[in-house]
């Protein structure tokens, strides 16, 4: 969900997509397909809200549509899907376009079979009655969400198609399901609801809450396919304001296992402070805590996510070896264990072993240490060529991380030439 307040910077950028508004209404002027404003954008739109995310439901063919958009679009990212869906990235709006549908739940984990359908069977799939306004696409419209300011009056003068409850609810702020199945259905409406309550102030009418308590109750939530349900929590991590969503997502017991949201984000914050770190991507780090138990289903979130619960496992594996040994040792294999490895992994690695004793050592006390010279440094010096030069390196780290870790690059000097001179070397 994005939220914006129109200014004149903001008019600008808005404008900065008149060819795809302009090539849209050419499409509809010819009488090949109808557009209409839907969902969410139209929602907000009654509220006094600007939002960037626009979503558009035609009628006509979305092979034609595809095809007459791709070639006037070239600057443009338009991506197409087999659901009879694309999306066109523009400047500033990002556009959603869909094909009238019915969605069918054989499973009932929120993952749909996708049926052809009219608008009317369209507006009937859908969650809540608030997000059933279907709106006239015309210049006037496109003036709206590009920033004028319309009453409700004047947006339901331009309504096509709409639940019989849509002004009434959108009016007192109610959130009511279409049907007693919803929750039962789509398990996500469940997460929807709460982000609603949290960002719009909307309330559940009395006999949607019911419902909503008793799919809480029946845990409805773990039928959700679990890469849909991360994909969804993802995306609500990163809004602006994300924790009172997150704080109230977790009072419904709807965020995984064993971890509160806001004790791992205080967990982090602590390890901030503690480690000197304000670089740590908090809201990664928190993620992947949640979601471990899935990881499998994580990889379908991109490769900075499965880097980091690599790279956390293999410090995990290394930090649990590490119990046995004497104290040197112990500091030298932590070093090369946790060196070089992206702080988020140390991060993940630390909250999900208890907070170690060792990565705390290392983050605040060894992690900066590092061996300045060089082996053609030690060359110079007169160490000959050969394996000694990379055994003299490590011993002269094992040195610094126990007892000199502060040695600049003068002492190493001195200490390698005691190290040659003792051996001869």
């Amino acid at each position: 969900m994005v939220i914006i307040e129109v200014g004149n910077r903001l008019e600008v950028e808005m404008h900065m997509d008149e060819r795809i508004w302009e090539q849209l209404l050419d499409i509809q002027s010819k009488g090949q397909f109808v557009f209409y404003f839907v969902g969410g954008c139209v929602r907000d739109l009654c509220y006094g809200i600007h939002s960037r995310d626009i979503d558009i439901v035609f009628e006509g063919d979305a092979d034609e549509l595809f095809e007459k958009l791709s070639p006037k679009l070239e600057k443009t990212n338009i991506q197409r899907s087999n659901l009879a869906t694309l999306s066109i990235y523009g400047d500033y709006f990002e556009f959603d376009f869909a094909s009238p549908r019915k969605d069918e739940y054989p499973n009932q984990n929120g993952m749909p079979r996708i049926v052809e359908a009219t608008v009317e069977e369209d507006l009937s799939r859908r969650d809540f009655t608030v997000n059933t306004g279907y709106l006239e696409f015309s210049v006037q419209t496109i003036n709206w969400f590009k920033g004028e300011s319309p009453d409700l009056k004047q947006i339901m003068s331009k309504m096509r198609y709409a639940h019989p409850m849509y002004e009434r609810d959108i009016q007192n702020k109610k959130l009511r399901i279409l049907h007693d199945q919803s929750f039962e259905e789509d398990p996500s409406r469940l997460l929807r609801a709460v982000k609603y309550q949290t960002f719009l102030k909307l309330e559940l009418d009395q006999e949607s809450e019911v419902r909503f308590k008793a799919a809480l109750d029946e845990r409805r939530i773990d039928r959700l396919d679990k890469a849909r349900y991360m994909r969804i929590i993802w995306d609500y991590i990163h809004f602006d304001h994300a924790n009172g969503l997150m704080i109230k997502l977790d009072e419904y017991n709807l965020l995984p296992g064993q971890h509160r949201y806001m004790d791992l984000i205080e967990r982090v914050e602590s390890m901030k402070s503690e480690w000197l770190c304000e670089a740590i991507d908090l809201k990664t780090v928190v993620f992947i805590a949640m979601f471990y138990e899935f990881k499998e289903q994580m990889k379908t979130l991109g490769h900075l996510l499965n880097g980091i619960v690599k790279e956390m496992e293999f410090i995990l594996e290394g930090i649990d070896r590490i119990s046995s040994g004497d104290a040197p040792k112990k500091r030298y294999l932590t070093y090369k264990i946790l060196y070089n490895k992206k702080v988020e992994s140390i991060a993940c690695a630390n909250l999900l072993s208890g907070d170690s004793e060792w990565i705390r050592l290392y983050m605040t006390e060894l992690s900066h240490v590092k061996v300045h010279l060089t082996g053609g440094d030690l060359k110079r010096i007169g160490i000959h060529e050969g394996p000694r030069i990379g055994e003299l390196k490590e011993e002269l780290l094992i040195y610094k991380l126990n007892e000199n870790p502060e040695m600049d690059i003068e002492g190493e000097i001195r200490w390698i030439e005691s190290a040659k001179n003792e051996t001869g070397n």
